[in-house]
């Protein structure tokens, strides 16, 4: 629609007055889904102006509306899937925020609909991969919390679901980045734990399988970043190790990688800074090895 059109465009104000005329033109009492898909639109585009408080509202709403719809037909599981949709946006905003112990419990919430609705459905490969994305991301504030053993707890967990996908399509793109993924969030929390040598094994094999994706699609801009930041975590590992040359390699396979990347889209702030830090990383690591004053 209109407003969908604005926000990929970047024209945030006309994003915001076409999803309000959206739901001016589309009564909750007569046309409950679509309302709340416009309150969660609205909410994006509220967001993406920098209006937090107004964002969260729209996705409170919405999550009203599908709440009081799962419990009036119980059996429609669109209604329940909404509603994790709007806890994710909702969760991302708190966590941005700051606000952990509530990003967590909006993610707590979505986990137990999503559990529930596995237990009815579950053969739905979607719906095992949102389980492990909202433990995933419960695992990552938990750790942003200092309560490793919570985050071990919800990233195993997600690591091992996906795994278990991974089995039932071994070639599939998708799951092997989701493993990828949660491969470095072990990784993440095995340096947390101060355990070198998991957190070293754990990094490698996300490496493996992201060298792997990108020879596989090598215009997929997200996964050449991916295989940027993973590579920066190997190299910090080094360096933290007093291996400056093996640092160094990996800092810059991952200045290369931004260097491409910020050649393709040079008003990317995000590319930009990434550069940046693997230019300066490198620096330090030749400076550990007496290159550089």
């Amino acid at each position: 629609g209109l407003g969908d059109a604005a926000l990929v465009a970047g024209t945030l104000g006309e994003a915001t007055e076409a999803y309000r005329r959206f739901l001016t033109l589309t009564p909750l009492e007569t046309r409950p889904q679509l309302h709340a898909a416009g309150l969660d639109r609205l909410g994006d585009a509220l967001l993406a102006q920098g209006d937090q408080s107004g964002a969260l509202a729209a996705y409170d709403s919405g999550i009203d509306i599908s709440g009081k719809m799962a419990a009036s037909e119980p059996n429609v599981i669109e209604w329940q899937r909404n509603i994790t949709v709007s806890l994710k946006k909702k969760g991302d905003v708190l966590l941005e925020q700051g606000a952990y112990d509530a990003a967590v419990a909006a993610n707590e919430e979505a986990t137990g609909i999503v559990r529930s609705l596995i237990a009815k459905a579950p053969d739905q490969i979607k719906l095992q991969r949102d389980l492990a994305a909202f433990l995933g991301v419960i695992g990552e504030i938990r750790l942003r919390q200092g309560d490793k053993d919570l985050a071990r707890q919800s990233i195993d967990e997600a690591l091992d679901l996906t795994k278990r996908l991974r089995q039932l399509s071994p070639e599939d793109p998708e799951t092997n980045n989701d493993l990828s993924i949660y491969l470095i969030k072990t990784g993440d929390v095995r340096v947390f734990e101060n355990d070198a040598d998991g957190a070293s094994k754990a990094y490698f094999e996300a490496l493996e399988i992201r060298e792997r994706l990108v020879r596989l699609d090598p215009a997929n801009t997200r996964w050449q970043r991916d295989l940027m930041v993973n590579l920066i975590k190997i190299g910090n590992l080094k360096a933290g190790a007093g291996k400056p040359a093996e640092a160094l390699a990996s800092f810059e396979h991952a200045r290369l990688i931004a260097g491409a990347l910020s050649t393709q889209d040079p008003a990317n702030a995000g590319i930009q800074r990434d550069l940046s830090v693997c230019v300066n990383k490198a620096g330090d690591a030749r400076r550990a090895m007496g290159d550089l004053p």
